[in-house]
């Protein structure tokens, strides 16, 4: 049976959501029913607690939910997976999920959440993937985690600088952040190791002033080659990916 705090989470999370046209997915979520049983929950049968949780259909061009996020979620104390499959999901992602101390993959792409991301989400001790991109999140990126291995946040509204921290994560093997607002990204290419960092190649993207001299273009070349760093180019076709400063 499951735990009951796990019980009560998932029926305040079914309530804060809808299907959206098309979608039947809620609708098999009976709790009359071992919600062990629903679609998008996995249980580990030992301790009785909800460990991956994936929020609508997953197979391509399925609806999706509409709705808010519950901060019940933090209660699945055991989860380790949380994801959200693209829908009309709206509103602020619960600050409270850094409670989650096991999670190590949060994916909720393509929906309509905004606001901050949590800076609360940097004391993750797990978390090793987090997709926030196409989704309307705005302010400044905080600190990742240090067991951060993919940072996907593009087509957002993010601005800012990208903090440096994130180039020195030596776990960090993918950085996405094209399609934001940022206005400066401080020391981060100083500190890329093995990144792959897509940058898009309009002139929206990433833009900053810096003086390109050899010695800088002789870098970004060789970051390129040995660390598969993708530096997109303005109209010009100047490098708009900067930072390097006087190296």
């Amino acid at each position: 049976m499951l735990n009951p705090i796990d019980f009560l989470a998932l029926q305040e999370i079914h309530s804060s959501l809808e299907d959206t046209p098309g979608s039947n997915f809620l609708l098999a979520w009976d709790f009359s029913s071992d919600p062990c049983s629903f679609p998008g929950v996995l249980c580990n049968p030992t301790t009785n607690h909800v460990v991956s949780l994936s929020l609508g259909d997953p197979r391509a061009g399925a609806p999706g939910l509409t709705g808010k996020l519950h901060p019940s979620l933090s209660l699945l104390s055991e989860l380790t997976d949380l994801s959200l499959v693209p829908g009309r999901v709206y509103g602020l992602i619960p600050p409270s999920l850094s409670l989650l101390r096991r999670l190590r993959f949060l994916a909720l792409s393509e929906n309509f959440l905004s606001g901050p991301i949590p800076q609360s989400l940097s004391s993750l001790p797990s978390l090793q993937t987090l997709d926030l991109s196409f989704n309307l999140l705005s302010g400044s990126i905080p600190p990742p985690p240090p067991s951060l291995s993919f940072l996907i946040l593009s087509h957002n509204r993010l601005s800012g600088t990208i903090p440096s921290a994130i180039g020195g994560n030596p776990r960090l093997l993918r950085l996405d952040l094209k399609h934001n607002h940022f206005t400066a990204i401080g020391g981060i290419v100083r500190e890329f190791v093995r990144l792959f960092l897509w940058t898009g190649s309009g002139r929206e993207n990433l833009k900053f002033n810096v003086r390109w001299t050899h010695r800088n273009l002789a870098i970004v070349s060789s970051l390129a080659s040995r660390s598969m760093v993708d530096f997109a180019y303005d109209d010009n076709g100047s490098p708009i990916l900067t930072g390097l400063g006087d190296c």
